[in-house]
């Protein structure tokens, strides 16, 4: 029977961030600053992240899924491995919405009153 293996992680500014993450996307997504149009998937990881962003995305689109073209991780970027530049840039725009995927807790995820 093989060993399983225990995930590693490594700690920044009191952020356990899992090994294997650039920290250069998440020191740049801790700058990002959120805009009005931005709808935020924000949960814990492993918990449900992939299939919540689905919805979403099926809700904003009439019930029409992802084209066989499409990446989710392109759909919904992961704001603290991809960085700010990555979603100011690429992060799709549905009527108006950019949309967000962070597994940041709320003292460290982006803040704007308007945003979703």
């Amino acid at each position: 029977m093989a060993a399983e293996k225990t995930p590693t992680y490594t700690d920044h500014d009191g952020y356990k961030l899992a090994s294997g993450f650039p920290l250069d996307g998440f020191r740049s997504g801790l700058e990002y600053k959120a805009k009005d149009e931005d709808v935020f998937i924000v949960t814990y990881p492993k918990c449900g992240t992939t299939w919540t962003q689905h919805i979403i995305y099926l809700i904003l689109n009439n019930g029409e899924p992802l084209s066989p073209d499409q990446r989710l991780d392109i759909v919904f970027p992961h704001l603290e491995e991809v960085g700010k530049e990555f979603v100011n840039t690429n992060a799709t725009i549905k009527d108006g919405y950019r949309l967000i995927k962070t597994h940041l807790p709320y003292d460290m995820a982006p803040q704007n009153k308007n945003a979703k």
